[in-house]
């Protein structure tokens, strides 16, 4: 079976100890709250998801479908907002215990701004089409 990966290992003891500091109920009460915050705004917006509304049948991610979602994803990575898409769902953003609210409302407003200007076209080809 080979030897445990001991590097790895003390790489993740760093994230268990923050995780027991902060404590997994808060982590999960933030989560809930931003991804609450998320998804109310895309919907606001006009944007759909298949994400479900009751965050008790909610993880700690959401999706907002888009037109363009593989250029709309390449599009803000280039404005180093990291998320990604998947087929049939669209962008799937999921944010941290570190992300603040005022980053994913400027990640809202970059889809926004990338779609209502034809931002993501030149990202269109290289981008993976489904």
């Amino acid at each position: 079976h080979g030897s445990p990966a001991v590097p790895a290992l003390y790489a993740a003891r760093s994230g268990y100890e923050i995780v027991a500091e902060i404590g997994v109920e808060a982590l999960r009460a933030k989560s809930v709250h931003q991804t609450t915050l998320m998804l109310e705004s895309a919907l606001e917006r006009g944007y759909t998801s298949k994400s479900p509304l009751d965050p008790d049948r909610r993880g700690g991610t959401i999706t907002v479908q888009v037109e363009h979602a593989p250029a709309v994803v390449a599009a803000l990575a280039a404005r180093d907002i990291l998320i990604d898409c998947r087929p049939d769902v669209g962008l799937r953003i999921s944010p941290h215990f570190y992300t603040t609210d005022e980053e994913l409302m400027g990640c809202l407003d970059a889809v926004d701004e990338i779609l209502a200007t034809g931002a993501w076209e030149p990202y269109a080809k290289g981008a993976a089409a489904y």
